[in-house]
């Protein structure tokens, strides 16, 4: 099960990534809406599809359990996995996780080369482990379930205590708290004492738009995703993604109704609090509240840009054809019978997504390395009462003066393993060397090697077997070291040559309880006797046995100690002496950013310096083009955001010279240069001031935005014209819109109060739909700013007055003339009045 849910894992992430890089800008909310939905169902689903053997790129095991062996690898027992690539992912992930040493390895025969291959030490010996992440994935799932079923619980409370108007097929429930509106299923909570009537009625309107398209499912949905991936990072964005492309779907809505963008924006502000609801509620406010309004005003989206949604259907492909099941004919099923070990289907797919992963920078390296990191290499299964990963093999040997250097091969391809080791040894340290054909021995207090096999001249080759040492297992004990000591193990510190004298050491320097993992990572990293003498002569002598591997791994050593020192670092503590040199920090940084005028500066300091590439060469181009920065923030920022000697001579050269920092800086973030300067001069757009270019960068103004106006038929129109356009989403699909339905307005200013007052194509066609042929534009902007909507005129229509002049309709939503007070008025016998009767019956006041 535990690989189905990672391969779930990575398809979510590929589902987010694709969704983040390609669609989310896109206004297409519906599309992206179902997008979103679909992917999360297809994330479960197509792991679970075994593909004919034809389809599969890979190379197929002949397994006889191959249709259960991907999803339930547990009913069938797969031989051990070689995971070098997922512990490489690992070691790129996060530098302070211990790296797994690499070493040459020689052919798979005595006589042939082969490629290099990364070598591990490390198997996972005991189901137990296998276990144990099974059931903390449990835990996890139970503790967030139960979070769900309080927020659920905490939902229906409010509902069954709260009092509750009935407003059609809505409930309205209102709280007396200081949260933000929200709704759930069909009913909507919110305290009415905090807002205005007309903001209180876009509230309600919002939310109804949430309930009557459902958005609470997706929502529902979205926890339950949370839930089954809650180790999976990108389940969290996945979440947030729905939750975001709900609201935009929802302001969207309310434009197309007629809402008036710029109140409805403001209402938007006025509602904002810091109180948020429970999570899978549809919350009406929302913290990304800038990009709601952003989206509001965006450009719309292209019909030829939906060819995006299309270029997920391949990547989906790609997965099948790498990922999933193969299943296998029956022929091959019965040959595969006749092997002991069974050669499970699912490992090699693993490798590939581990460097699928690696490749994309994905987060999902994350849980692989909380899943494998204490395995450090590769997992192990036993079948038929035999364990698969046995320490014996083929070793090759070479003599170079008085020493030997020995490779270890226990590769396996019935079992698809490859476990390569090569290691140099004092020649005295074996027993006498056959001269031809004949055994001997290697002897360390972890156990011994026996040889057989024959040298030619200063080479040699045969088979070998490790055989622990019971002893030293009991030595190991008495010392208090906890875990278990497996013949694998035992061979690790055969290689680093553990021994008694090794360990009495350790307690000695107070390390008095220690586990077997932490053992053999420092026998792993080398950390030996001296150098933890070394660190606590250094004032050091309180490190954990984590914190020495990291030093060793990072190459903290006394030497590099001093030098930092000595540049003017005497305190730090190891902590930050290994952010340091992870971080490239070293007395030539230092001593240049000294030279540069830049003294005293803290640890942390020096570390953002080094990880934003500021040193002294990228000082001394920006003195040469007239930036001498005393501050180093500043100078942090300057690189953060691509600022250089480049930049600065591209902005020179194309007329803007003597620019301060900040200027420069807002360029480099909004993508200013001389090449974007020069395609606006040749649109026709020339600027003296480069806060005005700024700006229209930031607009998404450029030359091809200026082509569209121009062939929609408006030109020669002025810079604050064409950046109001760019701002209130005004471009040549949305004029070419507005042409289809008659709407030709012979002035941009026009176009632009027409966006500006949310006024859509759409709303107009809907207009027309109900008998508003020829309605002016002045009309269309005047119906649209007072917030009169197509349901609004329905509900009219339905009480009995149609083909109501546009005038009528209008004057009636500036007084609040609804439906419902005809209704009621009718109710209490007013009845056959004339819709301008009602109108001055509002006015009155009568009824209230």
């Amino acid at each position: 099960m535990l690989p189905y849910l990672l391969y779930a894992a990575l398809l979510l992430a590929l589902f987010f990534g694709f969704y983040k890089i390609l669609l989310e800008k896109e206004t297409f909310f519906h599309l992206n809406r179902w997008f979103l939905v679909g992917g999360l169902f297809l994330c479960f689903l197509v792991p679970t599809i075994v593909i004919p053997e034809h389809w599969s790129i890979r190379e197929v095991s002949q397994s006889p359990l191959e249709d259960q062996a991907f999803l339930f690898p547990e009913k069938a027992i797969p031989s051990p996995i070689e995971v070098n690539p997922i512990s490489s992912a690992i070691t790129n992930a996060d530098p302070e996780i211990p790296a797994i040493p690499e070493v040459p390895v020689l052919a798979e025969s005595p006589t042939e080369e082969t490629q290099l291959i990364q070598t591990s030490y490390s198997s996972w010996q005991n189901l137990a482990w296998k276990q144990l992440l099974w059931h903390g994935y449990l835990i996890g799932i139970g503790i967030f379930f139960i979070n769900l079923l309080i927020q659920l619980t905490v939902l229906i409370r409010q509902m069954v205590k709260s009092p509750k108007l009935k407003d059609g097929k809505f409930y309205i429930v209102e709280m007396a708290d200081d949260k933000a509106p929200y709704s759930f299923l069909n009913h909507i909570f919110i305290n009415p004492s905090k807002y205005d009537w007309d903001t209180y009625n876009q509230i309600l309107d919002h939310e109804k738009i949430h309930i009557s398209q459902a958005h609470s499912i997706d929502m529902i949905l979205a926890e339950l995703l949370v839930v089954i991936q809650w180790f999976n990072p990108f389940a969290w964005q996945y979440r947030k993604a729905i939750e975001n492309n709900l609201e935009y779907l929802t302001d969207s809505e309310m434009l197309n109704q007629g809402a008036d963008r710029q109140p409805y924006q403001m209402n938007l502000l006025k509602v904002s609090v810091p109180h948020y609801p429970i999570g899978f509620a549809m919350n009406y406010n929302q913290s990304f509240l800038k990009k709601r309004i952003k989206m509001m005003n965006a450009k719309k989206s292209s019909v030829r840009t939906s060819w995006k949604y299309l270029a997920i259907f391949p990547i989906i492909g790609l997965c099948l054809i790498c990922f999933n099941a193969v299943k296998v004919a029956a022929n091959q099923q019965n040959q595969a019978q006749e092997f002991d070990y069974f050669e499970g289907e699912w490992e090699e797919p693993w490798e590939e997504i581990a460097e699928a992963a690696e490749e994309m920078g994905l987060q999902i390296q994350h849980e692989l390395e909380k899943a494998f990191l204490d395995q450090e290499s590769r997992f192990q299964y036993s079948f038929s009462g035999k364990t698969p990963l046995e320490m014996k093999g083929i070793w090759r040997a070479d003599i170079e003066g008085k020493r030997i250097c020995v490779q270890f091969d226990n590769s396996d391809e019935r079992r698809n393993s490859h476990w390569i080791s090569t290691e140099c040894f004092d020649r005295s340290e074996f027993s006498a060397l056959p001269k031809n054909k004949g055994e001997f021995t290697l002897t360390r207090p972890a156990g011994v090697v026996n040889f057989t096999g024959e040298f030619e001249g200063d080479e040699g080759y045969g088979k070998y077997e490790f055989v622990g040492n019971q002893d030293f297992v009991q030595m190991l004990n008495q010392k208090g070291i906890r875990g278990e000591a497996s013949e694998e193990t035992l061979f690790h510190f055969f290689m680093t040559n553990i021994d008694e004298d090794y360990i009495n050491d350790i307690e000695k320097m107070g390390f008095s309880s220690i586990d077997m993992g932490d053992l053999k990572k420092m026998a792993i990293h080398d950390v030996s006797r001296d150098y933890i003498r070394e660190m606590a002569a250094l004032g050091y002598d309180d490190l954990s046995p984590e914190d020495l591997v990291k030093g060793r791994i990072h190459d903290v050593d006394p030497e590099y100690i001093r030098e930092i020192r000595e540049s003017g670092f005497p305190n730090l503590s190891f902590e930050e002496l290994v952010k340091f040199s992870i971080h490239d920090v070293d007395e030539s940084l230092v001593k240049s950013l000294a030279k540069a005028g830049f003294t005293k500066l803290s640890a942390e300091e020096i570390v953002k310096a080094s990880i934003h590439d500021v040193d002294a060469e990228y000082l001394e181009e920006l003195k040469g083009v007239g930036f001498d920065l005393e501050d180093l923030d500043e100078v942090i920022k300057f690189s953060i955001h691509g600022v250089d000697a480049d930049l600065v001579g591209s902005l020179n050269s194309a007329g803007f010279s003597n620019l301060d920092a900040e200027a420069i800086t807002k360029a480099a973030i909004h993508g200013v240069d001389e090449d974007y300067i020069s395609e606006l001069a040749e649109a026709g757009y020339e600027f003296d001031d480069i806060e005005d270019v700024v700006k229209f960068s930031i607009h998404g103004v450029d030359a091809d935005f200026v082509e569209e106006l121009n062939e929609a038929g408006y030109k020669n129109i002025s810079a604050e014209q064409i950046r109001k356009a760019a701002i209130h989403g005004v471009d040549e699909d949305y004029i070419e819109e507005l042409k289809e339905t008659g709407m030709d307005l012979p002035s941009i200013e026009d176009v632009i109060e027409f966006s500006i007052h949310g006024v859509r194509p759409s709303y107009i066609a809907a207009l027309q739909d109900l008998g508003y042929d020829n309605l002016s534009a002045d009309e269309i902007r005047k119906a649209a700013i007072q917030g009169v909507r197509v349901s609004y005129i329905e509900s009219l229509n339905e009480v009995g007055f149609k083909d109501i002049p546009m005038e009528e309709v209008i004057k009636c939503k500036i007084h609040g003339l609804s439906a419902k007070f005809i209704t009621k008025a009718r109710a209490e016998g007013y009845k056959d009045r004339s819709l301008n009767e009602y109108r001055k019956m509002k006015i009155q006041g009568i009824l209230r």
